[in-house]
């Protein structure tokens, strides 16, 4: 499927551009990244509220606790667990998010790999929406009932959504 090709080079680009401008090794973005992802997907199906920071919420119907892990957490268990310095997982993970942010102000789709979609969705009057949707392998593992969750809402950043529409507007006018 040419879609899932273009979605895991933007993927692999985005990892290449972090290691670029951190100067780390890919294979340490790589894996400081897959470690982030799998953290918030433990998280998740734990009954934890998760918030991939400026993007989206994801809020799962079972909540065992008010605890939202913050970016510098996951970074500093991404550090225990990669044996990385934390500023660099901080860095990394900030930087991936980042990259999804301007990825999404170009008006094209980001995929947070088994946790969550966001798609930039052309209005009418040629502006951006922005939309979240849980990806099907997260949907599939609560639907196997393996965790206490049954179900999860994505709500995607208020604020964000209202800059995409705002600055999207405005490209629009400046033509």
């Amino acid at each position: 499927n040419m879609g899932n090709e273009l979605r895991k080079l933007s993927l692999e680009s985005r990892r290449w551009r972090i290691a670029d401008e951190l100067n780390i090794e890919q294979c340490k973005v790589k894996a400081i990244i897959d470690r982030y992802i799998e953290l918030c997907r433990e998280n998740l199906l734990n009954g934890h509220v998760v918030q991939i920071f400026g993007l989206v919420t994801l809020v799962p119907d079972v909540r065992v606790d008010d605890f939202i892990a913050t970016t510098a957490w996951y970074s500093k268990q991404i550090s225990r667990l990669e044996s990385v310095p934390f500023y660099t997982a901080l860095q990394t993970v900030k930087g991936y998010l980042e990259s999804m942010q301007e990825t999404l102000l170009e008006g094209k789709d980001v995929t947070i790999p088994r946790l969550v979609g966001i798609y930039s969705l052309q209005t009418v009057d040629n502006t951006y929406k922005v939309r979240s949707q849980i990806s099907d392998t997260i949907s599939k593992e609560i639907l196997d009932g393996c965790r206490c969750v049954t179900s999860v809402r994505v709500h995607t950043n208020k604020l964000f959504k209202e800059y995409v529409a705002t600055v999207s507007a405005t490209a629009v006018k400046e033509g």
